[in-house]
C-alpha cells in the first residue's frame, strides 16, 4: 500500500515553484499517494473561508499524518503530524497589497513555528544558507530539474518557429516573465535602442511598451522562443529562489544575463551566464554577446534531470516518513 502524503496549496495555479512542486507528484506518484488540499477552491475569495476554517483546524490541531507545506501555507504547520516545507524564496519585503500582507504572516508563522518543520527543502545554496542562519535544522538542497532532450531543437524547428511569430531576420532578445518584479520594464528601457525583437510571455503584470511584444505561447513554442533567442535576459530585482526560466535557457544553448538575485548567482555561475548587477551594463553585455555569439549547453546543469530530482524526493520523502510498517 502507498504511504499518503497531503499537500496543502494556496491554489492550484501551476505557475513558479507550483511547477517544481508538481513535478514532486508526477514523477513520484506511483510510490506514494499524495492528496492534494486547495485552500482557495472558490473565486470569490471570502466565501473560501468556512473550508479554510476547517483545513486550519483538521491539519493544524488534529492530523497525525505526513504534510507538505509551502512557503504560502506555513501557518498550517500540524502540531501532531510530520511536517515538512519546500521553500523557493523569502522576499515578502517586496510584495504590495493584500498578497504581500498575507505573504509576511506566512514568513512570520513559519519563524514562530520552526520546530515544529521536520524537513526543510530549498532549491539553491543561497537559501540553504539563509535557512541555516535562522536556525533551521535538517535543510536539504534539491536543485530544479528537466528533462535535457525537451530543450533540443533543430535549425528547421527554430526556423519555422520565427517565421510563424515574425521573428526572423534580426536578433531576439528574451526579456523574460512580463512581471515588474522580474525587471522586465527596466531591461527593455536599457535594451530598447537595440535593432532587436523583444519579447515577454507569461502572467503578464505590466505594460511594456512597441515595439516589444507579450506572447502566449504553448510550452512547446515557449521552449523554442528560448531556443531562438539571441539572448535571455532576467533582470529580476527580488531575491529569486533559482528562476527556471534562466535554466531552461542555458539547456538550449542560449546565453543568459541576470541580476543574480538570489539563487540565481549560483545559477549563473553553475551554467555559465553572465552576472549583471548594474542595469547600466546590460546594453554593452547584450552588444558582446551579439557581436560574437557562441552557444553551448552546460553540462553542470544537464545533471540536474528528471532521475536527479526522483532519487533525491525519494530520499527525502523516505526520511519523512519513516520506516514502513
Amino acid at each position: 500500500m502507498k504511504r499518503k502524503i497531503v499537500k496543502i496549496d494556496l491554489n492550484n495555479k501551476n505557475y513558479g515553484g507550483r511547477i517544481y512542486e508538481n513535478k514532486i507528484l508526477s514523477l513520484l506518484g506511483n510510490q506514494y499517494e499524495f492528496k492534494r488540499v486547495f485552500l482557495l477552491k472558490h473565486p470569490v475569495k471570502f466565501l473560501n473561508l468556512p473550508w479554510i476554517l476547517w483545513v486550519y483546524v483538521k491539519y493544524r490541531f488534529f492530523y497525525r499524518g505526513a504534510l507538505m507545506l509551502t512557503n504560502q501555507t506555513t501557518w498550517l504547520v500540524g502540531k501532531r503530524s510530520k511536517n515538512l516545507i519546500v521553500i523557493h524564496h523569502i522576499d515578502s519585503e517586496n510584495q504590495r497589497g493584500l498578497s504581500g500582507r498575507y505573504q509576511r504572516m506566512c514568513d512570520k508563522r513559519l519563524l514562530l513555528d520552526k520546530e515544529r518543520f521536520h524537513i526543510v527543502v530549498v532549491v539553491a545554496n543561497y537559501w540553504l544558507n539563509v535557512m541555516k542562519k535562522i536556525r533551521f535544522h535538517n535543510v536539504h538542497l534539491i536543485y530544479n530539474s528537466f528533462d535535457p532532450a525537451l530543450y533540443r531543437f533543430d535549425a528547421a524547428e527554430i526556423a519555422d518557429f520565427k517565421s510563424r511569430y515574425g521573428l526572423a531576420g534580426k536578433p531576439v532578445v528574451y526579456l523574460g516573465n512580463c512581471q515588474k518584479s522580474k525587471g522586465v520594464i527596466e531591461a527593455f528601457e536599457a535594451l530598447k535602442h537595440l535593432d532587436c525583437y523583444f519579447v515577454t510571455t507569461g502572467l503578464k503584470d505590466v505594460e511594456i511598451p512597441s515595439p516589444a511584444r507579450h506572447l502566449q505561447l504553448s510550452f512547446r513554442d515557449y521552449r523554442l522562443l528560448l531556443a531562438a533567442s539571441s539572448v535571455v535576459v532576467t533582470m529580476s530585482s527580488f531575491a529569486e529562489g533559482w528562476n527556471r526560466t534562466a535554466h531552461e535557457a542555458l539547456l538550449c544553448g542560449t546565453p543568459v544575463i541576470g541580476s543574480g538575485a538570489g539563487g540565481m548567482q549560483e545559477l549563473l555561475e553553475m551554467g555559465g551566464g553572465y552576472l549583471c548587477s548594474d542595469i547600466r551594463d546590460l546594453a554593452c553585455m547584450v552588444e558582446k554577446i551579439l557581436e560574437n555569439p557562441s552557444r553551448s549547453v552546460p553540462e553542470k546543469l544537464v545533471q540536474f534531470d528528471e532521475t536527479y530530482f526522483q532519487a533525491a524526493w525519494n530520499s527525502v520523502l523516505e526520511e519523512l516518513l519513516g520506516e514502513p510498517e
